[in-house]
């Protein structure tokens, strides 16, 4: 799965991931066994909503309506909301569903496959923490994960609130604020994505040193960016411009996911304000800045957030600012 997701997410001709669509002869052939089986099951699965003499026998698997001697309970990792007895499957639809969620209600059923990519990207961060450009990129670890969990948010929940309360990123978190290092600056989008998943109450039972820890981190983003005309800001404009970008890819993430996007909204923003404020301010050459600042924006993802975030084009005040 994780691989499709990749191919799926690798860009053409310039565009970035979330705009690319897999629709090369090749990538259709590639997802289509895994799309033709996933679509089966699903499709099987309405037939349990239809009470019949064979739906009450726990033998008979309610997917392929066989009976086998292999039929067990969906084990879910949390109590599943409602009766769930009929969430059950034999051994050969379990090995064709091959996903860790309930075909069913669709909650997470094993944290196996979900710990693994988790001590994958802290391992990513870990090791992204002194280049500029490798911490920009961990956010693209999150996209082909939302990518690769399209429609399953109850898996992105349990992974984001796990990656949250991981104590090896808490204390590298930790010790960047204390020393007051610029790395989480360059992954912005992966904390602003997280925070505001916890600020909508979507990392349930979340523990308060984890929730406090990701609002000072976020809070520590912000500063360099907001900083009076006594302390002018004089980034290179790259950074700027790349800030916008996390921001907007974000709020991309949580909106194709089906998730909150209310906060991320908000971020995108404040962020795009603060873009238009520092051109305005700055002493470097308007057109240089320009030009660097919109090196590190991608047209689509501005394309994409005219209405939603600011209800128009004309109304959206960093296309105004550096395309118009």
């Amino acid at each position: 799965m994780a691989e499709e997701a990749k191919k799926k997410a690798q860009t053409a001709a310039g565009q970035p991931v979330l705009i690319r669509k897999a629709n090369t002869a090749a990538a259709a052939g590639a997802a289509s066994t895994s799309a033709a089986t996933t679509s089966a099951i699903s499709a099987c699965i309405s037939a349990i909503c239809q009470p019949s003499a064979e739906d009450a026998d726990p033998r008979v698997c309610p997917i392929c309506f066989e009976m086998t001697g292999d039929v067990t309970p969906v084990k879910h990792l949390d109590p599943p909301v409602g009766d769930a007895s009929s969430h059950r499957m034999c051994r050969a639809c379990r090995q064709a569903w091959g996903q860790s969620i309930c075909p069913f209600c669709k909650e997470v059923t094993t944290a196996a496959e979900l710990v693994g990519f988790i001590q994958g990207f802290i391992r990513t961060v870990s090791s992204s923490t002194h280049d500029a450009n490798a911490s920009a990129a961990v956010l693209e670890t999150i996209q082909l994960f939302e990518m690769e969990h399209e429609g399953q948010p109850s898996v992105i929940r349990r992974v984001y609130k796990m990656i949250a309360e991981d104590a090896e990123l808490g204390a590298q978190i930790d010790a960047a604020l204390k020393a007051q290092h610029e790395w989480p600056r360059d992954m912005a989008g992966v904390f602003w994505r997280l925070d505001c998943a916890a600020e909508a109450g979507e990392l349930k039972g979340l523990e308060p040193t984890a929730r406090m820890r990701l609002q000072s981190v976020v809070a520590a983003i912000w500063r360099p960016f907001e900083r009076g005309a006594r302390e002018p800001n004089e980034l290179d404009p790259h950074y700027h411009g790349a800030l916008y970008t996390q921001a907007l890819v974000a709020w991309l993430c949580a909106w194709r996911s089906g998730m909150a996007t209310d906060g991320l909204v908000a971020v995108v923003q404040r962020c795009g304000r603060n873009l238009v404020e520092w051109k305005r301010t700055t002493k470097m050459h308007k057109d240089s800045c320009t030009g660097r600042v919109r090196e590190r924006l991608h047209t689509e993802y501005l394309q994409l957030s005219h209405e939603p975030i600011w209800g128009s084009r004309d109304a959206d005040p960093v296309w105004q600012a550096f395309y118009k």
